[in-house]
């Protein structure tokens, strides 16, 4: 006991990082196909100040409709159909002042959507978002 301190961290994280993070506790290692969305956040679980952060993307998927969306630090992409003269369709949201989801900052940073489309269709490409 005694290991790690109370507080707050905006790191992100998903419960799906626990399979990696408690192989790392336990001092085993994942095979190629376990766990292939899994990422060892122990550094960030029990505080350590380099890795503050967590995991760098996460993909989510709602049901109800089916949509997908990849979240990077306070950025989230919500994969949509390009509009009429558009390459890249989608909405992009900063839930650091917009947990709401309210305003689509697509237009004004077009170059963070398509960078996160672009991430969002690789991992989409190679099955898994862990390397």
């Amino acid at each position: 006991s005694g290991h790690v301190k109370p507080g707050v961290c905006d790191a992100l994280v998903c419960q799906v990082d626990m399979l990696a993070s408690f192989a790392a506790l336990t001092g085993r290692a994942l095979a190629e196909s376990d766990g292939p969305d899994s990422f060892n956040i122990l550094p960030t679980l029990l505080g350590a100040k380099t890795d503050p952060f967590g995991r760098e993307y996460l993909v989510t998927q709602s049901n109800e409709p089916a949509t997908v969306a990849l979240r990077k630090g306070s950025w989230k992409y919500v994969k949509k159909a390009p509009r009429a003269g558009r390459k890249v369709g989608g909405e992009l949201y900063n839930l650091a002042n917009d947990i709401g989801e309210v305003r689509n900052l697509a237009d004004i940073e077009p170059a963070l959507l398509a960078e996160m489309a672009a991430k969002l269709a690789q991992i989409k490409n190679d099955g898994r978002s862990r390397p």
